[in-house]
C-alpha cells in the first residue's frame, strides 16, 4: 500500500512508480493526483485525517479490493504513461507544428 497525502503537487511522479508496482493507493482528492491515477485509488479530502484514516483501513482490511485497485493502477500506468504513448504524442505535436508553419509560409 502507498499512502501519499501532499497537499501540492505539479506531476506526482511517485504515484506512477507506486502504480507500475502493483500497489494499492491512498491519495488526496487533488487534481494533479486525480490526473494520474483515474479511478484506480482511494481519495481523502486534503487535510482530513479521519478520512485518510478510514482509507488506510479500507485497504487494509479489504484484501480483494486492495489487489484490484492494485492491478487496475498497473494497467492505467502501462496505458497511459508508457514511453511509447510519451514519444507518440512529441512526435504527433512536432508534425503538427511543422505543418502548421508550413501552410503559413
Amino acid at each position: 500500500m502507498f499512502v501519499f497525502p501532499s497537499i501540492a503537487e505539479n506531476f506526482p511522479v511517485c504515484l506512477l512508480e507506486a502504480m507500475l508496482a502493483a500497489t494499492a493507493i491512498a491519495a488526496t482528492d487533488i487534481k494533479p493526483c486525480r490526473e494520474v491515477l483515474g479511478d484506480t485509488a482511494f481519495y481523502f479530502l486534503p487535510g482530513d485525517v479521519t478520512t485518510l484514516r478510514e482509507r488506510v483501513f479500507d485497504l487494509l482490511n479489504h484484501e480483494q479490493k486492495r489487489k484490484e485497485l492494485a492491478k487496475r493502477a498497473r494497467q492505467r500506468v502501462l496505458q497511459q504513461f508508457s514511453w511509447d504513448r510519451g514519444g507518440q504524442q512529441y512526435h504527433d505535436l512536432f508534425f503538427k507544428i511543422a505543418k502548421g508553419k508550413r501552410d503559413n509560409v
